[in-house]
């Protein structure tokens, strides 16, 4: 019996074949050939073709502890087109919802804060959630958090295209608080945070010529002076240590430099490879496809906007704050977000999350 990525996967692998997928870009990855059979039978009539030609699937997401897919449509499924589609295939419910694709595009001109984009904890500690950027480059995003080497050596964690410049940043490049965009008369100095280090697999090209699947959107830097920052995430609450298991009620918070802290809806994991358009100016910008990326819907508020990239993605399970996920993309429309598993990424760069830094009240 196919499990639910392999359900979710081959509702992709059908749209495609059938030209009701919204783009182009999906990987070729290998098919349960049963999973596919159950989503043609499901799938077949007319009615449904007809819904989905006029609103293309962009997305197929997979929620395992629920057994739930939702397909994300480019368009809004009226009521009569809700009525078509089908609403289980085996044992899995199915919902369908709008959304666009993910990007990570940056402009010159960085997209106003709702808030402070930093916050210096008892007025003397730079923390975590606050705005970044590599010297002299026109990226400003989020210090997600700090990490620690087992010889007790402290690091930064944001995004390649935040803290690593897509792979063009030099060893020991400085990385500067305030980013470039937050700078301003009246405002907090900037100053080097640290230096950067290196980043994780970042890779771009067809997922028929390379392999995919261990691309990450991060990079490191070490921090220059421990004692001028905290692991505060601004002053909401302080990094947990923890890795994330199964968010409690599908809730999962961030505090980011545009946004500041949002809540978010847990909805799963995408089915297989996504491309993001990752776009940094007169560095980068090209598709980069990111396998299983973890999706977060907004829910009164965006969750995330432009900024917001490199933010640590918490949430509550068992009563219980642990890490969930590293932010790096969100859908034009602002109604997703899309992050990394936290594990994933401390097992790339042999690090551990740090907490009780420079923090309490």
């Amino acid at each position: 019996m196919p499990d639910i990525m392999e359900v979710a996967a081959s509702i992709k692998k059908w749209a495609s074949e059938h030209d009701l997928l919204g783009h182009d870009m999906i990987a070729q990855e290998e098919q349960n050939e049963d999973a596919l059979g159950l989503i043609e039978t499901a799938f077949q009539s007319q009615a449904t073709t007809t819904a989905l030609a006029n609103k293309k699937i962009s997305l197929v997401v997979a929620n395992p502890e629920e057994e739930k897919i939702t397909v994300y449509l480019s368009r809004k499924p009226t009521r009569n087109d809700i009525s078509t589609l089908p609403k289980e295939i085996d044992k899995y419910k199915i919902e369908y919802k709008k959304a666009s694709l993910p990007s990570s595009k940056y402009q010159r001109k960085a997209k106003q804060p709702q808030k402070e984009p930093y916050h210096i904890h008892k007025r003397q500690y730079y923390t975590c959630g606050s705005s970044i950027s590599p010297a002299a480059i026109p990226v400003t995003g989020t210090l997600g958090c700090l990490l620690r080497d087992k010889h007790g050596n402290l690091y930064g964690l944001s995004n390649n295209h935040v803290a690593g410049g897509c792979n063009y940043l030099e060893p020991q490049y400085p990385i500067m608080a305030p980013g470039m965009g937050d700078i301003a008369p009246n405002g907090f100095d900037p100053f080097t945070i640290g230096h950067f280090v290196r980043s994780g697999p970042f890779l771009h090209g067809s997922p028929s010529n390379i392999d995919i699947r261990p691309n990450l959107d991060v990079s490191i830097f070490r921090i220059k002076d421990p004692e001028t920052v905290s692991s505060m995430q601004q002053h909401h609450y302080d990094t947990p240590t923890a890795i994330g298991g199964l968010p409690d009620n599908n809730r999962v918070y961030k505090v980011g430099r545009t946004t500041g802290l949002t809540v978010g809806i847990a909805k799963g994991c995408e089915a297989g490879a996504v491309a993001v358009h990752v776009k940094v100016p007169d560095l980068f910008d090209s598709p980069v496809f990111f396998f299983q990326p973890l999706v977060i819907e907004s829910e009164k508020a965006p969750f995330s906007q432009v900024g917001d990239s490199g933010s640590l993605i918490c949430c509550d399970s068992g009563g219980q704050r642990q890490a969930y996920g590293l932010l790096f993309a969100s859908s034009a429309d602002g109604h997703l977000t899309f992050a990394m598993p936290m594990r994933p990424i401390l097992q790339t760069f042999d690090l551990e999350l740090v907490g009780n830094h420079n923090a309490g009240s």
